[in-house]
């Protein structure tokens, strides 16, 4: 990264717009330049500008912000960085400004503005986030390690050499970014201690489970079996006494069927009969509907004829109205004629006046007004002339008091600093002097510094003796606890052995094999004999199944017996009612044609005229037949239904009867087997199985298990003390070690402790001369002071603390001095020339107050008459205008002559409304006679019909009127309850009929509640047996599943501990809780690398000096002197030209670290060379040089002397005269184009 060229304006003291390109021809030729100034001129504001533009913020403030800005100069209105650079050849602009509300020195902050382009390029990005991001991509350098790398700003140029260890390591993970390596220890800790915590958990799980044992289960297995067979036959005994019960219940619903259609049917009976006195109702009703239509036609003509004799009255008196209003018109528009010819003449007059009076009158308003306005602009224009001259007077006079003031302020100022002309003088002298003060000062703090630093060297050797007698003694008596350990083991395993009388751990291993061979063979024995148990009583439950499964297949064969009989029978009776029904529907057929023969008419069948049977003839009834015979279809569904359920459920238990057989035989054969195991096996072949007993050989089992478990707990005793003793003995082993390395280390601190007394009093020696020098040099320098500085003890003791600030001080305040001087004479000159000023302003403002008199009188006489003129026009004419009064006149002619044509226009159609309603009073006086005529044929036609009719008059015909829905609905209901009282005795007759058929199948002749007592008992039972299953059969379950959770978790723990010990592993190597180990083991390697870079630098620097790693603390520093037989000194130790060669080989090497990213080609140094003698100075500014001379562009900020000498190329910034303003050299200046 190179920087190209920067533009600010107004930052800090350097006020004005500000350019220098690092491209120009000098700065090409002269990579190597400084910048010079007096101090607080703003020298470093150069470089604040550089990290502003780029970074948006700079080493001495924070961020610049929209709410804090203290870097915009004071009394201006904004402020902006521009800075140009490269990187890897291509060329950027990174721009950032700020400004305050229209510029205003007090207006607000407003939001800063960046952007970042290429160079004579497109724009990359205007929002300040994303151009900081960018920037940071581009060159790979953050703020700061720009700071670091490119920038040395001041107090930051020895930062990382005196740094301690913890900001030491901080600093180079801020550099290299490599924080990484804090947070991977940090992460191995943590799983570490998470996976151990994982394995633990699992350990636990694994141990909280109760798993059966192989005979609990076998014992649980057989329960099930004997408790599902008893349930097998308690559901069999349910199943026939829920029959039982289900064919009473049955018995008994038939029964109330029966009762409830006897009821229904007599209900129907008794509804038919007294529905019979609505019957005359309904013919009545019906006649009456024969004579509907004549009746409703004269009704509606009579209805026609009132409505034409009102609407007659109605128009006659809308006639009369109409007559009246056409007076009333023609009686308005005479008055109107007159009115229209009287304004005519009217209208005349009044034109007259206005021509001849009003309109000289306004003419003379109107020039007087115009006169006035023009003489009111006059008089204010005058008033504003006088009032701006008495303020400028007023302004003059303050600012003579003001100047008068700080004339006085400054004479008397002046009056006081008499005694710097005498310090001028003697000034050079004074600060040739200081120089060797200086020097001496340098020699004694750096004798004192080394004397600070050997006394804390001593009582850190001091402490560490200490630690090192308190470690060897701890090292002895850890030694000897872990002897006498190791004694007591030995004792206890002896003692262990000897109590169960073994004479070595090999035969109590023997002992331990043969146990666990007997415990095997009794509990494969215990197994044979659960397997025979378990084979009996399988096979006792097949027979049993076996014969219930028999008994089963004959009962449901006698059933399908039965079945096939109900079924024959049920056929033959369906077959008997479908003939029948095929009969009724011819009988109703041919008695269709019977309702159609007349008498004396032939017959068209057979011819006949007599029909002797017509009158007799009753309904065949279908709809009773066609029930009988869907209830007898739905009976032989049934009984097929049943006969297939009675087969399909033969076919199962022969099934299952087969399957019981063939389970039975494999049964007998695995039993053979058991029986053939048992006579072979070793251990049991001395008995029979029916001699055997489970008791005795569960307790010898039992007392092996109790045999075994005492073995092995003294096994494992010592077991556990046969691996402790070789680890104790290697613990004594490194105990040694350690006391060994204690002693050397001991004799080690003895050595250095006595070599540091030697430096000490050398030192001691040094500094007693120095400081006679000291106080010699100081009594010379007090004799060249002024007599008048040394009545100031504290100027004085300013003088020998800081030297070089009080003399620039004092030149600071020469150079103002000499100014103020200059000043006074320039404000008393100026205090000469507003007095003057004031007099001719004075003179001035008397001439401007008599012409404003003289303006306003004759303003205020054309005032008068204006006023006049327009009091006579409001009494004569009032306020409105020739226009408005010539319009009124127009307008009331305009209104009149409409009023005229509106009443003429209602005139005439009043007279054509009045002929429309005569013709339309006489065509309605001829339609009602015709309607009068019609009224009369009409009711003449309804009295013949009413005579014919059986109704006696027209009232009795009005009574037996019914509405329609009501006529509707008294035939549906005749019609419902005939179909009803059909229905009910066809229900009745089949409900009868299946009554006689359920008691035919009698199931059981016990009472109800003797069935339900069983129903209860067994179902309880029941219950019992499922809660026994469930119960059994839950805990075989939750045994397989805590068996394979067990199973999971062992191999869980396997995996888990494979992983445990690898992050283990690799905890003990890198893991800490805090980080530091990695880190620091990381941040090492680093500063090696460090070390190297920094110790090539110096090599071109100094070949003097060369840095190392301290070996007891991993990341401090030691300085290795090559002219003192390679002596090692502490960084503290450096005086201070020694600290400054020291440090900036570290920036360099630091810079070269930084940039593995990006190749440094500029560096700015803001660093003081004050405290620099002369050879340092040398030394320090060859090594510039050659660092130059590889193409990097390298700036330095001094003001010593001998830079700006050495130096050709100088960037000079001057401080300004007062106001605190400061500028670089003219050439710099920013000219921007127009």
């Amino acid at each position: 990264m190179k920087i190209l060229y920067l533009r600010f304006k107004n930052l800090n003291s350097l006020k004005g717009h500000w350019e220098i390109n690092f491209q120009d021809a000098e700065f090409l030729e002269n990579g190597l330049f400084v910048i010079t100034g007096q101090t607080g001129a703003g020298k470093s504001t150069i470089l604040d500008a550089i990290c502003l533009a780029l970074y948006q913020q700079t080493p001495r403030l924070d961020k610049i912000t929209q709410s804090k800005n203290e870097l915009m100069t004071r009394g201006t209105g904004d402020c902006l960085a521009e800075v140009g650079f490269s990187v890897k050849g291509k060329g950027y602009e990174v721009f950032w400004s700020q400004k305050r509300a229209r510029n205003s020195t007090r207006g607000k902050l407003q939001a800063p503005v960046c952007q970042l382009s290429e160079i004579d390029g497109e724009i990359l990005c205007t929002k300040s986030s994303e151009v900081l991001k960018q920037v940071i991509d581009l060159t790979g350098l953050d703020f700061s390690r720009f700071t670091k790398s490119m920038l040395l700003a001041q107090g930051g140029f020895a930062a990382f050499l005196n740094a301690n260890t913890k900001d030491r390591a901080e600093l180079l993970e801020e550099l290299t970014g490599t924080e990484i390596y804090c947070e991977i220890a940090k992460h191995v800790f943590e799983r570490n201690k998470q996976a151990q915590a994982e394995l633990d958990l699992l350990i636990k799980q694994a141990d909280v489970l109760e798993v059966l044992s192989p005979a609990q289960v076998d014992q649980l297995n057989k329960q099930v079996t004997l408790l599902e067979a008893d349930k097998q036959t308690v559901q069999t005994d349910l199943k026939d006494i829920e029959g039982a019960l289900l064919w009473l219940k049955n018995t008994q619903i038939l029964k109330e069927q029966v009762e409830a259609q006897l009821r229904l049917l007599t209900n129907a009976e008794q509804s038919a009969a007294e529905f019979k006195n609505k019957q005359m109702q309904i013919e009545l009703a019906q006649q009456a509907k024969l004579l509907e239509s004549p009746y409703q036609s004269q009704l509606l003509n009579a209805e026609k004829m009132q409505a034409g004799e009102q609407l007659i009255v109605a128009n006659e008196q809308k006639n009369k109205l109409l007559e009246a209003q056409l007076i009333e018109n023609k009686s308005r528009v005479e008055s109107l004629t007159e009115a229209q010819t009287s304004l005519q003449q009217n209208h005349a007059a009044r034109q007259k006046q206005l021509n001849e009076h009003l309109m000289p009158l306004d003419l003379g308003i109107d020039q007087l007004a115009g006169q006035c306005r023009e003489q009111k602009t006059a008089v204010d224009k005058q008033t504003k002339t006088a009032v701006a001259t008495k303020q400028t007077l007023d302004i003059l006079a303050v600012k003579q008091n003001s100047d008068n003031f700080s004339l006085t302020t400054l004479n008397e100022a002046l009056q006081k600093q008499q005694v710097l002309d005498q310090l001028q003088e003697s000034l050079p002298l004074i600060k040739q002097q200081f120089s060797l003060y200086i020097k001496q000062q340098s020699q004694l703090k750096d004798v004192m510094s080394g004397s600070s630093n050997l006394q804390k060297k001593q009582k850190v050797l001091h402490n560490k003796l200490l630690d090192a007698h308190q470690q060897v003694k701890l090292s002895g008596q850890a030694l000897h606890e872990k002897q006498l350990l190791l004694q007591q083991h030995q004792q206890h395993r002896e003692s262990l052995l000897d109590n169960g009388q073994f004479s070595s751990a090999a035969q109590l291993n023997t002992l331990l094999t043969e146990v666990f061979d007997q415990q095997s063979q009794n509990q494969q024995a215990l197994s044979l004999i659960r397997q025979l148990d378990d084979s009996n009583a399988r096979l006792a439950a097949v027979h049993k199944s076996c014969t219930e499964l028999d008994n089963n297949i004959k009962g449901g064969q006698s059933a399908l017996m039965v079945s096939e009989e109900q079924g024959l029978e049920c056929r033959n009776a369906l077959l008997a009612l479908q003939k029948l029904l095929k009969q009724d529907q011819v009988i109703a057929q041919l008695s269709d044609l019977k309702k159609l023969l007349q008498e004396d008419s032939p017959c068209p069948l057979c011819g006949s005229i007599a029909h002797p049977s017509v009158s007799d003839y009753q309904p065949v009834d279908i709809p009773e037949t066609q029930t009988a015979l869907e209830l007898k279809e739905q009976q032989l569904e049934s009984i097929r239904e049943q006969y297939s359920e009675l087969k399909n459920q033969i076919k199962t238990d022969s099934r299952q009867l087969a399957e019981y057989r063939l389970q039975g035989a494999d049964l007998n054969q695995l039993h053979n087997n058991q029986l053939n195991e048992w006579k072979l096996s070793p251990y049991l072949s001395a008995f029979t199985y029916q001699q055997s007993s489970f008791a005795d050989l569960s307790l010898l089992t039992q007392s092996l298990q109790n045999k075994r478990l005492n073995i092995e707990n003294l096994h494992k005793q010592v077991q556990k003390i046969d691996e402790q003793l070789p680890e104790l003995r290697e613990v004594m082993q490194v105990l040694t070690q350690k006391a060994n390395d204690h002693e050397r280390l001991l004799q080690q601190l003895d050595n250095e402790h006595a070599v540091a007394d030697n430096e000490a009093l050398r030192l001691a020696t040094d500094q007693e001369a120095l400081a006679a020098q000291l106080e010699e040099n100081q009594q010379v320098i007090r004799q060249q002071l002024p007599s008048e500085l040394l009545k100031n003890p504290l100027e004085v003791e300013q003088l020998f603390n800081n030297p070089a600030v009080w003399i620039e001080n004092q030149n600071n305040l020469i150079l103002l001095y000499q100014s103020q001087k200059s000043q006074s004479v320039m404000q008393q000159s100026m205090v000469d020339q507003q007095a003057h000023e004031i007099a001719l302003q004075e003179q001035q403002y008397v001439q401007q107050q008599s012409v404003l008199q003289q303006l306003q009188t004759l303003w205020q006489s054309n005032q008068t008459q204006l006023s006049q003129k327009r009091q006579q026009r409001t009494d004569e004419f009032g306020s409105q205008s020739q226009a408005q009064l010539r319009q009124l006149l127009e307008s009331e002619k305009t209104e009149l002559s409409r009023q005229l044509q509106l009443a003429m226009s209602d005139l005439h159609n009043v007279q054509g409304e009045s002929a429309r309603l005569s013709g339309q009073l006489s065509e309605q006086k001829n339609y009602q006679a015709e309607l009068h005529n019609n009224q009369q044929t009409l009711l003449s036609i309804f009295e013949t019909q009413l005579i014919a009719s059986p109704f006696i008059d027209q009232i009795s015909f009005i009574n037996a009127r019914l509405p329609e829905e009501q006529l509707r609905l008294l035939l549906a209901l005749q019609k419902q309850l005939h179909e009803q009282l059909l229905t009910e005795k066809t229900r009745l007759s089949s409900a009868q009929q299946s009554l006689e058929k359920h008691l035919k199948l009698s199931v059981t002749e016990e009472e109800p509640s003797v069935l339900e007592n069983a129903l209860a008992a067994n179902q309880g039972k029941s219950e019992v047996i499922g809660e026994q299953l469930v119960e059994k059969k839950g805990k075989l379950q939750a045994d397989v599943r805590l068996k394979a959770q067990q199973q999971e978790l062992i191999d869980q723990q396997v995996q888990q501990k494979d992983s445990a010990e690898q992050w283990a592993m690799l905890n003990k190597l890198i893991g800490s809780a805090d980080g530091n180990k990695f880190r620091t083991f990381a941040q090492g390697l680093t500063l090696d690398n460090l070390v190297y870079l920094a110790n090539k630098e110096m090599a071109d620097l100094h070949q003097r000096y060369q840095l190392q790693r301290n070996i007891d603390e991993p990341l401090a520093l030691q300085v290795i002197d090559l002219w003192q037989a390679n002596a090692v000194r502490d960084v503290k130790t450096l005086s201070g030209g020694e600290s400054f060669l020291v440090s900036l080989g570290l920036a360099l090497a630091l810079s070269n670290l930084v940039s593995h990213k990006t190749q440094i080609e500029s560096l700015f140094l803001d660093e003081g060379f004050g405290t620099l003698d002369a050879n340092t100075l040398e030394i320090a500014l060859d090594a510039l040089e050659r660092l130059n001379a590889t193409g990097k562009l390298i700036g330095v900020i001094s003001h010593v002397d001998a830079l700006k000498e050495r130096i050709n190329k100088q960037i000079h910034v001057s401080k300004g005269s007062g106001a605190g303003y400061s500028q670089l050299d003219k050439q710099y200046q920013f000219v921007e184009q127009s």
